[in-house]
């Protein structure tokens, strides 16, 4: 699973620069170059009122203030066209699918940027606590910002 975030490393990388901490994503040369590296598990995407999730196998749907939502199964409905979120069935995957929204939510740059948080760009972005299958690499010296 790869998403748009990862070309801004993955081209910096091949240019032998190195990325800012406020970019997200992560490299994609290992793969370029056959190298092996434990794949995602989840990507995301957000909008000013919804964020997606998507593993392998499974696509939710968050609105932000909403009750309900969309929970694709997609392997037996590749073109998510029967919405799976308010079967009983479903309930552990959309609760654990919505639990790694809000981790992502926590760690993301979409919540904790430096125009919404008054952090300098030099800052590191993220909190010490970290999964690099969410966003990519992290700074050692992240600390969560000091709000006024």
């Amino acid at each position: 699973l790869v998403s748009l975030i990862d070309l801004g490393r993955t081209v910096l990388e091949m240019a032998g620069l190195p990325a800012p901490n406020r970019l997200e994503g992560i490299s994609l040369l290992p793969w370029v170059k056959g190298e092996p590296k434990t794949p995602r598990d989840y990507v995301f995407s957000e909008d000013n009122y919804q964020v997606m999730i998507r593993s392998q196998d499974w696509k939710l749907v968050h609105y932000f203030g909403q009750e309900s939502g969309e929970l694709y199964d997609l392997n037996n409905d590749p073109d998510e066209l029967t919405n799976l979120w308010d079967e009983p069935a479903n309930r552990e995957t959309r609760v654990e699918l919505q639990l790694a929204i809000l981790e992502w939510l926590g760690t993301s740059n979409y919540f904790n940027a430096p125009e919404r948080t008054r952090q300098s760009d030099s800052t590191p972005r993220r909190w010490p606590v970290h999964s690099p299958q969410l966003h990519g690499p992290v700074a050692p010296t992240a600390r969560p910002p000091v709000r006024p």
